[in-house]
């Protein structure tokens, strides 16, 4: 961490100093920024200087980063890392409502394992708000550096926000809400008791009569009943997001909003609500159409999600309505990157999109003095990267948290680079011979399929440990159409299937 170590230390105290100097990287400070070629000196965990002709100090350990680029590091503003597996017990002067905890502090009990820091590091985050996932009241969050597991060297801020969530138990649990509308009821009264309870402490202290009996739930949602604390609210869909906003408004709150991506639905009813969208990335995956009966079985509703749902990002922009971009709400947090790339396609500007994952979150969560761009004085939060942060293509090499390096390293089981020969339906009298070449290293592999003189690019080439997944236009190789390969990869051999849009098989 920043911060001295205040533990004793038994035995010898390792004092090395932590002076670093990138040199000779392209360097993005911030969107809409760049410096060809420069420096960025790191000492005690700060950045000391940045520029095109900054001097190396004698004391710095170099580091050559020719061909590289080094970004600000991203920071992810909603992870559900570090939680209790136990669940959080309630005091005896917590609410009665086992659903409402204002008081829990995920700052008390946070213990992240290595794995859910490596894998926001390998995205290229290097903080995280940490955050409460259980309750209508579900807590308060708190800001972490990926660095250490330890919450005294990786805290930078403590109770950020009070989260909530439209969480409600079935008519079997017998615990209230049981319903959408008892779940708004219940946040409505908590607001009204919480100012009653600061109201009436205040009142008793100034007249000395009795106090009201002491109830720390109301106590810790104090300060966000009276807008000095953004509220967070977790929403499924955009019409929880309107009744958010409703809430917010009647209780002059500052509103946080987790959505789900289908947030276009509603768009003119957002514009001018003052809440700010924390906004995951969760692209359908195409509707299967192959057959009639496929096409007959999925609604208009779904087609037309699938089609607008990575514009939703670049509408947001285009109507003004303030967001940042968060890897949550994925299941598989790995295809962040892939999503990120198709709102760009889709029309979000890369410098914004930068910027909703770097300075704008900074400044949401009032860190923007410490995170968000690579400025003297600020921690040492970056992102080394072989080629554009969001090129296909690009692998993340390293990143550094409060000037500590973490090597990134994405690594396959196999590299199957080179020239294989591939034999489709082996065992049938349609039997075709083809020529397999892939190049590059496994994160950034690209490859042709080969028959005769004929020649056929592969599209969307992933290598999943052993496992290689591709598409190709086969017309011209007397394939009619478009296919999918997937092939599980041995040092010696190649074993798997072509899969055409009907969804046939063929083993390859």
């Amino acid at each position: 961490s920043l911060s001295s170590d205040t533990r004793p230390v038994a035995g010898m105290r390792e004092n090395t100093p932590r002076v670093h100097a990138l040199t000779n990287a392209r360097i993005v400070p911030e969107p809409g920024k760049e410096i060809a070629r420069g420096t960025i000196v790191i000492r005690d965990g700060r950045i000391e200087a940045v520029g095109a002709n900054e001097k190396v100090p004698a004391d710095a350990r170099v580091w050559d980063l020719d061909g590289l680029t080094v970004y600000a590091g991203l920071i992810e503003p909603y992870a559900q890392i570090g939680l209790p597996k136990d669940g959080f017990k309630k005091g005896s002067a917590s609410h009665w409502n086992p659903l409402v905890h204002p008081e829990f502090r995920v700052q008390e009990t946070y213990r992240p394992t290595e794995d859910e820091l490596k894998g926001l590091r390998a995205l290229g985050f290097t903080a995280a708000l940490a955050v409460p996932k259980a309750g209508a009241f579900r807590g308060q969050s708190v800001l972490v550096g990926l660095g250490k597991t330890d919450i005294s060297s990786a805290l930078i801020r403590g109770s950020v926000a009070q989260h909530l969530a439209f969480e409600r138990k079935s008519w079997r649990d017998q615990v209230y809400p049981g319903s959408l509308m008892g779940s708004i009821a219940l946040m409505r009264q908590m607001f009204v008791d919480a100012n009653w309870y600061r109201e009436a402490s205040q009142f008793a202290a100034k007249s000395k009569s009795p106090r009201p009996e002491h109830n720390i739930s109301f106590e810790q949602l104090a300060s966000a009943a009276q807008g000095l604390k953004p509220v967070v609210f977790e929403s499924n869909n955009v019409l929880n997001h309107l009744r958010a906003i409703k809430i917010a408004k009647e209780f002059g709150l500052q509103a946080w909003i987790r959505g789900q991506g289908d947030e276009y639905r509603e768009l003119p009813r957002l514009i001018g609500s003052g809440a700010t969208l924390l906004l995951p990335l969760d692209f359908p995956d195409k509707p299967p159409v192959a057959s009639l009966d496929d096409e007959l079985n999925v609604s208009l509703a779904r087609l037309q999600h699938w089609e607008s749902a990575p514009t939703n990002p670049r509408q947001l922009h285009e109507a003004d309505v303030p967001f940042v971009l968060t890897s949550s709400v994925l299941k598989v947090r790995n295809k962040f990157p892939d999503r990120l790339r198709e709102a760009i396609a889709e029309g979000l500007p890369e410098d914004v999109a930068l910027a909703a994952l770097t300075t704008r979150t900074a400044r949401l969560l009032g860190v923007e003095r410490e995170l968000g761009s690579i400025e003297k004085g600020k921690r040492a939060h970056l992102v080394v990267s072989k080629g554009k942060l969001f090129d296909k293509g690009r692998k993340i090499r390293q990143v550094w948290v409060d000037g500590d390096p973490f090597d990134v390293e994405v690594k396959a089981k196999v590299d199957p680079e080179g020239s294989w020969d591939v034999v489709l339906d082996p065992n049938t009298d349609s039997r075709m011979e083809l020529i397999l070449e892939l190049s590059g290293d496994p994160a950034s592999l690209k490859g042709t399929f080969t028959r005769d003189s004929t020649k056929v690019s592969l599209d969307d080439l992933t290598l999943d440990l052993s496992r290689l997944s591709a598409t190709f236009k086969g017309d011209s190789l007397g394939m009619p159409g478009v296919f999918r390969a997937v092939v599980d990869v041995s040092d010696e051999r190649l074993e798997g299937r072509v899969i055409d849009s009907a969804g046939v098989q063929t083993a390859l």
